[in-house]
C-alpha cells in the first residue's frame, strides 16, 4: 500500500506538499482502513479541487515515480519532467509504502540533468531502536564528479561503473544486476495501475490499448464484463477483432462490442461506443486488476464522462469486503462531489492555487476539529468553506 507522498518543484508544485494516507486511532474503524507496520492506512483518496488546481500534478508524481523506478533507457532529465515554472531549485520525492508487511520509504532529488542522491530506508518492526535500516544510499559529489554509495544490500557491487550512472534509479540497477530486493520491489511499482501518464496526456484511440490488455488477460477481461452487464450498459461483450497472419502473429482489425438485443447478438465498433462507455472500460480494466492483485490504482478525472451513481458504485468497490479481499487501494480525482459523503475526512484531500500560482495540498482533517466525520462534506465544499471553489 502508498502511505504517503512528498514532492516540491514538480509542475504546479512549488513548495513541498504531502499526501499522508496514515491515520491514527481516531480515525473510524471500518473496512475503509487497513493494518500497516505503524499505523493504519486508508484504502481510498480522494482529490478534490477547482480546474487547474494541481490535482492531476500531485496524482501525476506518482506516476513520474513509477516510470523512473521502472526507466532503464538514456533519456536526458529534462526530456522527463517539469519543474515550477522552470526553477532551478531541486525537484525531491518522498515515497513510503508498504510490501509484505515491510515500510520502504524512498527518497530521491533531481537536477536538470541527473540523480543528485537517493536512499532507500525499511522498517520491518516499529517498535524497537533498530526496527528501520538504511538499505542503500547514494549521494552525487561535484567535487569529486562521482556518486557516494553506501550499500547493505547481499551482493551488490559498488564500485562498477554502472552504479555511476546519473540517469537512472538505484530500482533499474539492481534490475541490471539482479539483486533481489530491488527486482521484488521494482516489481511492485511495475503492478501500479495509473491512467496518469509521467509526462504530457494520455490518448488512446477509441479505447483500444484498454482492449489489447483485456484481450491478453482473460480472467480479467471476464471480471469487467461481469460488471459492466450489471451496470446496464446493454454490453454483453468487448473483444479484438483479428486476422492471423501466421501462428504466432496477429495484424489488429478492429476494437468490437457485443450487444444482446430480443434474444439477438449485435456487433458494433468500439469506436462508435460514447466516450463514457470507452472511459468506463478504461477505469475498469485499472481497478479490477487492482483489486484481483491487491495493488495501488490511481486515477485521474474518475468521474469523467460517466453518470455520478456510476462514479459511485467505482469507489464502493474498495469498501466491499468481498470484491476487496487483498486490501486494494484507489486514489483518484473528481468533480463528482457528492462522493465525499461515502468518504471520512481522513481521506478527502483539497488542492488550491495561492497567490503565486502554487498548487497546495490539504487533508480534510487540517481545517481542525470543525470537520467531522459525519457532516455533509459536499455541502460544505460546494459552499466554499474548505476552499478549493472557482473563484467567479
Amino acid at each position: 500500500m502508498i502511505i504517503s507522498l512528498k514532492v516540491r518543484n514538480f509542475y504546479s508544485i512549488k513548495n513541498e506538499q504531502v499526501l499522508n494516507l496514515s491515520v491514527g486511532k481516531q480515525a473510524p474503524d471500518n473496512f475503509g482502513y487497513s493494518n500497516s507496520v505503524i499505523d493504519r492506512v486508508s484504502k481510498l483518496g480522494m482529490l478534490v479541487g477547482a480546474n487547474a488546481s494541481g490535482k492531476t500534478n500531485i496524482l501525476k508524481a506518482f506516476a513520474f515515480l513509477q516510470s523512473l523506478i521502472l526507466k532503464q533507457e538514456n533519456t536526458a532529465f529534462k526530456n522527463l519532467y517539469k519543474k515550477f515554472f522552470d526553477s532551478e531549485e531541486i525537484t525531491s520525492f518522498e515515497i513510503v509504502f508498504e510490501k509484505d508487511n515491510t515500510r520502504y520509504e524512498y527518497n530521491i532529488s533531481l537536477s536538470r540533468d541527473k540523480i543528485l542522491s537517493e536512499i532507500l530506508k525499511q522498517t520491518k518492526d516499529a517498535t524497537i531502536k533498530t526496527g528501520t535500516a538504511t538499505v542503500f544510499s547514494r549521494e552525487f559529489s561535484g567535487e569529486l564528479a562521482k556518486y557516494l554509495i553506501k550499500s547493505n544490500l547481499k551482493g551488490f557491487p559498488t564500485e562498477i561503473d554502472i552504479v555511476q550512472r546519473s540517469d537512472i534509479s538505484i530500482f533499474s540497477i539492481g534490475v541490471i544486476l539482479n539483486i533481489p530486493l530491488l527486482v521484488e520491489l521494482t516489481n511492485y511499482w511495475r503492478n501500479v495501475s495509473t491512467n496518469v501518464p509521467s509526462i504530457g496526456w494520455n490518448f488512446d484511440s477509441n479505447g483500444i490499448v484498454d482492449l489489447i490488455a483485456l484481450d491478453n488477460d482473460k480472467k480479467l477481461k471476464g471480471n469487467v464484463e461481469e460488471i459492466l452487464r450489471k451496470y446496464d450498459l446493454g454490453l454483453e461483450e468487448v473483444f479484438i477483432e483479428k486476422t492471423e497472419i501466421s501462428p504466432n502473429q496477429f495484424s489488429l482489425k478492429s476494437s468490437k462490442e457485443k450487444h444482446i438485443f430480443k434474444g439477438k447478438i449485435y456487433e458494433s465498433d468500439m469506436a462508435d461506443a460514447s466516450r463514457g462507455t470507452q472511459k468506463l472500460i478504461g477505469h475498469l480494466r485499472l481497478i479490477v486488476s487492482a483489486l484481483q492483485k491487491g495493488t495501488p490504482v490511481i486515477i485521474d478525472e474518475l468521474d469523467a464522462y460517466l453518470h455520478p451513481r456510476i462514479v459511485t458504485e467505482l469507489v464502493s468497490l474498495f469498501l466491499d469486503e468481498e470484491k476487496n479481499v487483498n486490501n486494494a487501494q484507489l486514489l483518484f480525482s473528481s468533480h463528482s462531489h457528492s462522493v465525499m459523503n461515502m468518504l471520512d475526512k481522513y481521506q478527502i484531500f483539497i488542492a488550491e492555487k495561492n497567490d503565486d500560482g502554487a498548487t497546495e495540498l490539504s487533508r480534510l482533517d487540517d481545517f481542525g476539529s470543525d470537520v467531522r466525520n459525519g457532516e455533509n462534506f459536499y455541502n460544505r465544499y460546494i459552499s466554499g468553506y474548505y476552499g478549493g471553489v472557482p473563484k467567479l
